[in-house]
């Protein structure tokens, strides 16, 4: 990149992408990074970061809650950096199916988080694993594809590479912590083992301020640990898919069952 302000537009590396691919030798590897819809939604970092300062405590990412009229303003900034990258990855699209690339290519599409604009919390550097932040997208062509379909599956970011590996017909090699996920291809209500997201924050904040967590999901419940507090968060993300009843003593069955889980896998780690 030319300055760090192209960064945060996704054309600069979609641009980068096609020469490669124009030039490419097969068989191929591409791994695209694609900056946006992040921070700054306007202007230049400085600029922004003393735009929003007087809502915002830029260290904790919290604000008050008669501050919210203004976030929703910020979030509908963010949305609109969105639609301009999806527009940005649209024209790449088209560019894949001119040269004819989707023929014989697996093409993966996916974030790494969401954001957050809500709760007295911005951004996505905090504790917090509630939805907005932790469901992202997961677009998967496979080669010669032609219709699509949904699969309705708890999946993990690190069932990617042994998903990848089976898709080619490798085998993943056993210390991969994800599973693969290709049968959902022909089994697209296949559900898996619980799935766990976390946020481990080592930030300087106020006492009160809950910076280590872990989720777990399974099937329509999601049991979120604070570390900190050894405080518990249950929902039902099909009956309240906003998070806003904690089921935890309504549901002892599914919240031991749920919280035995996220034990394990912290004292295996």
């Amino acid at each position: 990149m030319e300055n760090h302000d192209n960064l945060y537009f996704a054309s600069n590396a979609l641009r980068k992408a096609s020469i490669f691919l124009r030039n490419k030798k097969k068989p191929f590897f591409l791994w695209i990074h694609l900056f946006p819809p992040h921070h700054p939604y306007f202007g230049t970092m400085d600029y922004f970061l003393k735009a929003i300062s007087s809502i915002i405590n830029v260290k904790t990412y919290r604000y008050a809650p008669d501050s919210q009229p203004q976030i929703d303003i910020l979030s509908s900034w963010y949305d609109k950096h969105l639609r301009h990258a999806d527009n940005d990855l649209g024209n790449f699209l088209n560019f894949l199916e001119e040269y004819r690339l989707l023929e014989d290519s697996l093409l993966i599409i996916t974030s790494d988080h969401g954001e957050m604009f809500e709760r007295g919390f911005w951004m996505h550097g905090g504790p917090y694993l509630y939805q907005t932040l932790v469901h992202v997208p997961l677009v998967i062509h496979l080669p010669g594809q032609e219709h699509g379909k949904n699969i309705d599956s708890n999946i993990s970011h690190v069932d990617l590479a042994p998903t990848i590996l089976k898709l080619l017909g490798k085998e993943p090699p056993g210390w991969m912590e994800g599973v693969s996920f290709a049968k959902a291809f022909s089994d697209a209500q296949l559900q898996f083992k619980t799935k766990f997201s976390m946020a481990l924050s080592y930030q300087n904040a106020p006492p009160d301020f809950k910076t280590k967590s872990v989720a777990a999901i399974q099937g329509d419940y999601k049991l979120i640990k604070y570390l900190d507090f050894e405080d518990y968060e249950l929902y039902d993300l099909k009956d309240d898919p906003h998070e806003k009843i904690n089921l935890v003593k309504q549901e002892p069955e599914i919240f031991q069952q749920l919280k035995k889980e996220i034990d394990v896998l912290l004292n295996n780690n």
